[in-house]
């Protein structure tokens, strides 16, 4: 028997190992194929290695911090109801006022609409008063020639357009003034320098005692005599004989009212001792519209202690309550309770009407 030799028993070794190589004849000699590691297909562990310069790194690596979470804002777009439960219907507890935010709704932005303006307002100022000027002379040149073209006929062009104006009513219709003479009475003040008086030297000596003369002119102005001053009263009455005014005294005499009124073609009625009563004065003024002169005098100095010595009022309406009064002094008094009235009123009056 042959013996094998120690390359066929490496061979045949081999061709057991691998049984598909090329199985060398006999008598040939075959070259070692070198033994090589069989490749796998998963990856080998690698091989650790005894270095230094493993030594210097950290077997982990450190991590970076993490920031911390910023807290999630609430949501702008509904309501929010911070609570543990999924469900409102599972609170423990009721919702609170601060677990609810409301956000405010906004609407939404209108578009601007762009207003076509008219050529007229669109152009500048000074463009716009150029087309002024423009139809100026236009409108002139076209009167220009309707008058030359009308001649003497150019009234009827005026009635014309007077027609085609909007009606207004005379000046006269239009104002609404009082409708009674007592309604008509103003105020003269005598101590004023331009109440009327003839002189600045006429003022100064007589506004003090110019009480009477100041009620009848502004009773006369109310019945449409304006051409009358006080100035004039004063020198009437200061001229007669015996005076019926003094500078120191005032009215002397009650015969100056009638002697007064009938230079006017007026007549006064005097009474005395209240020859007219709170009601005669209310009807007087009210239903006839006839003012009235009062006499008073605060003796007692209450209410207005510079009418101690007399004084003379005029009422020209009032109610139950008072009486509303025209005044010539410095108090200027306008509206007397009943009360103050029976207080200074001295039963004097004085009716003045046409003759």
């Amino acid at each position: 028997m042959r013996q094998r030799s120690a390359s066929s028993q490496d061979d045949a070794m081999e061709y057991q190992s691998d049984p598909f190589a090329r199985r060398p004849s006999a008598g040939s000699t075959r070259p070692r194929t070198p033994k090589v590691a069989p490749r796998l297909s998963l990856p080998q562990r690698p091989e650790s290695i005894d270095s230094t310069l493993a030594e210097e790194f950290p077997d982990e690596m450190p991590q970076p911090e993490r920031q911390p979470k910023r807290a999630r804002k609430p949501s702008t777009q509904s309501l929010v109801v911070h609570s543990a439960a999924t469900s409102p219907l599972d609170l423990r507890e009721p919702a609170s006022p601060a677990d609810l935010q409301i956000i405010p709704r906004t609407s939404p932005a209108v578009p601007s609409v762009k207003i076509k303006q008219s050529w007229f307002h669109s152009s500048s100022p000074r463009f716009t008063f150029i087309k002024l000027s423009l139809i100026a002379l236009i409108v002139c040149g076209v009167l220009t020639a309707t008058f030359a073209t009308a001649g003497g006929n150019a009234n009827l062009l005026f009635h014309a357009l007077s027609n085609v104006l909007p009606f207004s009513a005379p000046a006269a219709q239009q104002q609404s003034g009082p409708t009674t003479v007592a309604q008509r009475v103003q105020p003269i003040i005598q101590a004023d320098l331009n109440a009327g008086y003839d002189s600045k030297a006429q003022h100064d000596l007589w506004w003090d005692s110019a009480c009477s003369a100041a009620a009848m002119t502004e009773v006369l102005h109310a019945w449409g005599i304006t051409n009358v001053t006080i100035g004039q009263l004063i020198d009437v009455m200061s001229a007669h004989n015996p005076p019926y005014i003094t500078s120191w005294g005032g009215l002397m005499s009650q015969d100056a009212w009638e002697y007064m009124m009938s230079t006017f073609n007026m007549r006064a009625t005097v009474q005395m001792n209240h020859g007219m009563s709170y009601d005669d004065i209310l009807n007087m003024t009210e239903v006839q519209g006839i003012p009235v002169v009062l006499g008073v005098r605060d003796s007692g100095e209450i209410y207005y202690p510079a009418l101690s010595v007399g004084h003379f009022l005029v009422a020209v309406g009032g109610d139950e309550a008072g009486i509303r009064i025209v005044d010539s002094s410095l108090y200027r008094i306008t509206y007397l309770p009943k009360n103050e009235l029976n207080y200074l009123w001295t039963g004097e009056t004085i009716v003045i009407k046409p003759a």
